[in-house]
């Protein structure tokens, strides 16, 4: 695991074990707590969530720090009270199965607790390739921040949209509801 972290410029966390599973939870300054492991038992990931409500008030305590104490402008409460996700992430070194086959294989639904279980395939041999795996599905909005616009293919766009055909379509339906609403009117008045 300390591999893993290293690869992902990881360099505070704390180490806990849950349920006989060593495990590090780290990001106590974002609104993402991250708990990580390495195994090659799926069924982990289900040992690891149910033990998380044991050792919640050891690690609550990494949270509320100075930065995380900063009160919210609307309320009167700390932000770290309330403002944050728990993601529970297996890094699992066996790529000879594919992500689909693994969701499949082991139906992670979501808990009540968490935001997220995410099961991490990887290849010891491509640890790149994990790496941005991780970084696309723990944090999709660095990778979408990545993405650039092309501000002419977007007016090409919005100008092929025929606007006269919305607005007949609007029309139509507003032709359709009025009819209604004449007939239920007539039909109010009768009975």
């Amino acid at each position: 695991m300390k591999e893993i972290l290293n690869i992902l410029n990881i360099n505070e966390y704390e180490v806990y074990t849950i349920n006989g599973l060593g495990c590090v939870i780290y990001n106590f300054n974002d609104d993402k707590l991250l708990i990580a492991f390495k195994s090659e038992d799926l069924n982990d990931v289900n040992s690891v969530t149910s033990g998380l409500l044991d050792i919640l008030n050891e690690f609550k305590q990494n949270i509320i720090n100075q930065d995380n104490l900063k009160q919210s402008p609307l309320t009167k409460n700390k932000l770290s009270m309330f403002l944050w996700d728990l993601y529970v992430i297996c890094f699992y070194p066996k790529a000879n199965l594919n992500d689909e086959e693994l969701s499949k294989k082991y139906k992670l639904e979501r808990d009540k607790y968490l935001a997220r279980k995410i099961i991490i395939n990887y290849d010891d041999k491509k640890l790149d390739e994990m790496k941005n795996k991780y970084n696309t599905m723990v944090f999709p909005e660095e990778y979408l921040n990545e993405i650039k616009i092309n501000e002419t293919e977007i007016k090409e766009l919005i100008d092929r949209i025929d606007v006269e055909e919305y607005k007949k379509k609007i029309q139509e339906i507003e032709d359709f509801l009025k009819i209604e609403e004449e007939e239920y009117e007539n039909w109010i008045s009768i009975n």
